[in-house]
């Protein structure tokens, strides 16, 4: 995973795509997520904007080739997901 990557430290190019590639899909999956009235509430569109911050930062530490940083701002993107998977996946109907 992603976060195992960083948590080992990328040891190469390559490594280092692979981890800005799966930070860049999460990122615009999360611009999906809003689009064309799919949010269905606040707490829908406050945990997928999280998720873009936070996405975005992870991009910003990877380009710096800061695997602390990344991990750190990783945390971020596990939250938005907690919060939201919380209320709409993991919630009894």
């Amino acid at each position: 995973s992603p976060k195992d990557a960083l948590e080992a430290g990328p040891k190469d190019d390559e490594a280092w795509k692979a981890v800005a590639t799966s930070a860049a899909l999460l990122n615009e999956s999360a611009y999906i997520m809003l689009a064309d009235e799919r949010c269905p509430d606040k707490i829908w569109e406050q945990g997928t904007k999280v998720l873009v911050d936070a996405s975005n930062e992870v991009l910003k530490k990877i380009a710096a080739r800061d695997a602390e940083g990344a991990l750190e701002a990783h945390a971020g993107i596990q939250q938005a997901c907690k919060v939201c998977h919380t209320e709409h996946k993991y919630k009894k109907k």
